[in-house]
């Protein structure tokens, strides 16, 4: 073979593995060409190396969005959106941000972290067409395993960890030319951005934690107990309303002999198929039925249901719940990239844990060790990352850092804030009262953003007037 051939050969191998022409640090923004955001907007990708410390090897083009300030006057520091899962592509928030007016004064940078979106995405999706009850699970193992072989095609997994993100991100920072920006990060937003700040915290002039995680607690090691507390919060708040006390008296009994039920193995029901309405029977397995039960504590919204869904599966009807599960998946699938969050949670969290205490926490709880049994075993043989001395520890730091997190929150409960906050000397935790993972849904849930609106003006979590939270309430229980 003549050498010329051979290296055409090696260049489009190297191209098939996904190393891009763009060189590390290069930018490129134009202006938005899609209608979806009315707000002006620029795009483009920004190049980072995958292994940030050897400089060499694969690149991965990061996916960019710049809404522009839309005032007369704008602020020179802008809003840095970090979003969830793990996996999430923050892009996909740019509608939402675009319509908020308390944020018209300054860029707003949505970036799709490294394996996100369309940042390398490690996405596992499910066949469009394929069996519906492939999107029971709320973590289809035998689909994740199989994904990873295909993902290491085009990725090394042990470099989309968090750390690296935030350095991507604080590369990106620079390229734009900003020198101080805001952090707005909600759900595993929250931990990237205390990482971020950590890191490179003195280019941060504020952070706003929609909920927060806390470093000390890997997940899922209190996702049981976090999410039973929220479950009591909601048997509170029925007892405290006449109507839903008068139509569910026995509420303990009917959450007991739920759970008893399903716990004795899957319950057969039929579920419109959200693909395309058809009439699906699907199993619904204990691992199903009690991440939809928890994914309902999540919203507001779906709280006001449970008592009603728990008494009518007391009957036998577990519909509601299967319904719950297959709809949230479907759009979960589609939105979340898995292989990041395992590339994430396995070397960040679940090496982290202690199994005994995990199985010791589940004890008594619904969710028992339904959540982290699968995600324990998705990472059997995923490749680990390293993690710097010290991740675990809470960040210290003086930014000003505004949390606000929902009293009922199953994920980053109270709890949680509480302990992220321990080291951040002008941090402040303030609890939505029957706040879930979000607040939409909640009569007054203007407040909390009014709060943070103010938070992002001043930059003084000290001064705030947080009053208006006793105007907050939950609508009334859903009764038939």
């Amino acid at each position: 073979m003549k050498p010329d051939m051979k290296l055409l050969i090696a260049t489009l191998a190297l191209l098939t593995a996904g190393t891009a022409w763009a060189g590390a640090g290069d930018l490129h923004l134009q202006p938005c060409t899609d209608k979806k955001v009315k707000q002006p907007s620029k795009c483009g990708t920004y190049t980072v190396w995958e292994n940030r410390a050897a400089k060499t090897g694969r690149t991965i083009d990061l996916n960019v969005r710049v809404l522009q300030a839309t005032a007369s006057n704008p602020k020179p520091d802008p809003v840095f959106v970090l979003l969830g899962g793990p996996g999430e592509a923050a892009t996909s928030a740019a509608p939402w941000y675009g319509d908020d007016p308390s944020m018209a004064d300054r860029d707003i940078v949505l970036v799709d972290a490294r394996g996100t979106g369309k940042s390398n995405g490690l996405h596992c999706p499910i066949p469009k067409d394929g069996p519906l009850q492939g999107f029971m699970p709320t973590l289809n193992i035998p689909v994740i395993k199989a994904c990873r072989l295909e993902l290491e095609k085009h990725a090394d997994l042990r470099y989309y960890l968090t750390t690296y993100a935030m350095d991507d991100l604080d590369d990106l920072r620079a390229a734009l030319g900003y020198d101080k920006i805001n952090l707005d990060g909600g759900s595993y937003g929250t931990r990237a951005a205390l990482v971020y700040i950590r890191q490179h915290g003195d280019h941060v002039r504020t952070a706003t934690l929609w909920g927060s995680t806390a470093l000390t607690q890997p997940m899922p090691l209190h996702f049981a107990t976090d999410t039973e507390r929220g479950l009591r919060n909601v048997f509170r708040d029925c007892s405290a309303e006449p109507a839903c006390k008068a139509a569910f008296p026995n509420l303990e009994a009917d959450y007991k002999r739920t759970v008893e039920r399903i716990e004795k193995g899957p319950v057969r029901v039929t579920v419109k198929d959200p693909r395309n309405a058809k009439a699906t029977e699907v199993n619904l397995e204990p691992d199903d039925f009690a991440e939809s039960l928890r994914g309902m504590i999540y919203k507001p919204e779906a709280m006001r249901s449970i008592p009603l869904l728990l008494h009518k599966a007391a009957g036998g009807d577990y519909q509601a719940f299967a319904d719950y599960q297959i709809g949230r998946n479907v759009e979960l699938n589609a939105e979340i990239a898995d292989g990041l969050y395992f590339s994430i949670t396995c070397t960040e969290d679940i090496d982290r844990l202690d199994p005994q205490q995990l199985l010791a926490n589940g004890r008594g709880t619904f969710l028992a060790d339904h959540r982290a049994r699968p995600h324990m075993e998705g990472c059997q043989g995923w490749p680990r990352g390293k993690l710097p001395a010290g991740f675990g520890e809470e960040v210290k730091s003086d930014v000003p850092v505004l949390i606000m997190v929902g009293d009922n929150d199953p994920a980053t409960p109270p709890t949680a804030a509480r302990d992220a906050a321990s080291r951040l000397s002008n941090g402040r935790v303030v609890v939505v009262p029957y706040g879930g993972h979000t607040f939409a849904g909640l009569i007054g849930e203007e407040c909390p953003k009014g709060i943070a609106a103010r938070f992002l003006e001043t930059a003084d979590q000290r001064s705030l007037d947080t009053s208006c939270l006793k105007n907050v309430k939950h609508q009334p229980f859903v009764l038939k």
